[in-house]
């Protein structure tokens, strides 16, 4: 268990959880709910995640490490929207910031755990 509260299994399916509601968050926010202008074609800030969504679940390395700066990216988008939008926009704008915050902290965890394990597996 990495840092005493989150095992390595756990971190991985919780870092694809949390992507996946980013997905869908990002998709009925630019689609349906609150779209920045009508016709936006915004939802697709969310593709990259989708697409990369299996390789999450199934625990790649080097997804994870490349997630682990891409989820600052809807993160550092919630922030600015939160700050700067009004309503509902604002709760979906938080919403997407504690989803893309948990996401990096599993990413994180995740990384850590193997790369803990690679260690200690080749020094024994």
């Amino acid at each position: 268990m990495l840092l005493g509260f989150i095992s390595p299994p756990q971190a991985r399916k919780s870092a694809a959880a949390l992507g996946a509601l980013i997905c869908v968050l990002g998709f009925a926010w630019e689609a349906w709910l609150v779209p920045l202008r009508p016709g936006s074609l915004l939802w697709l800030k969310v593709v990259p995640l989708l697409i990369c969504l299996p390789w999450l679940w199934r625990g790649s390395i080097v997804m994870h490490q490349w997630w682990s700066m891409a989820a600052l990216l809807y993160f550092t988008e919630g922030v600015v929207r939160a700050t700067t939008e009004e309503g509902l926009s604002r709760w979906l704008a938080s919403i997407e910031i504690a989803a893309s915050l948990g996401m990096w902290i599993a990413v994180l965890a995740y990384v850590a755990s193997v790369r803990w394990t690679v260690r200690n597996r080749s020094t024994a």
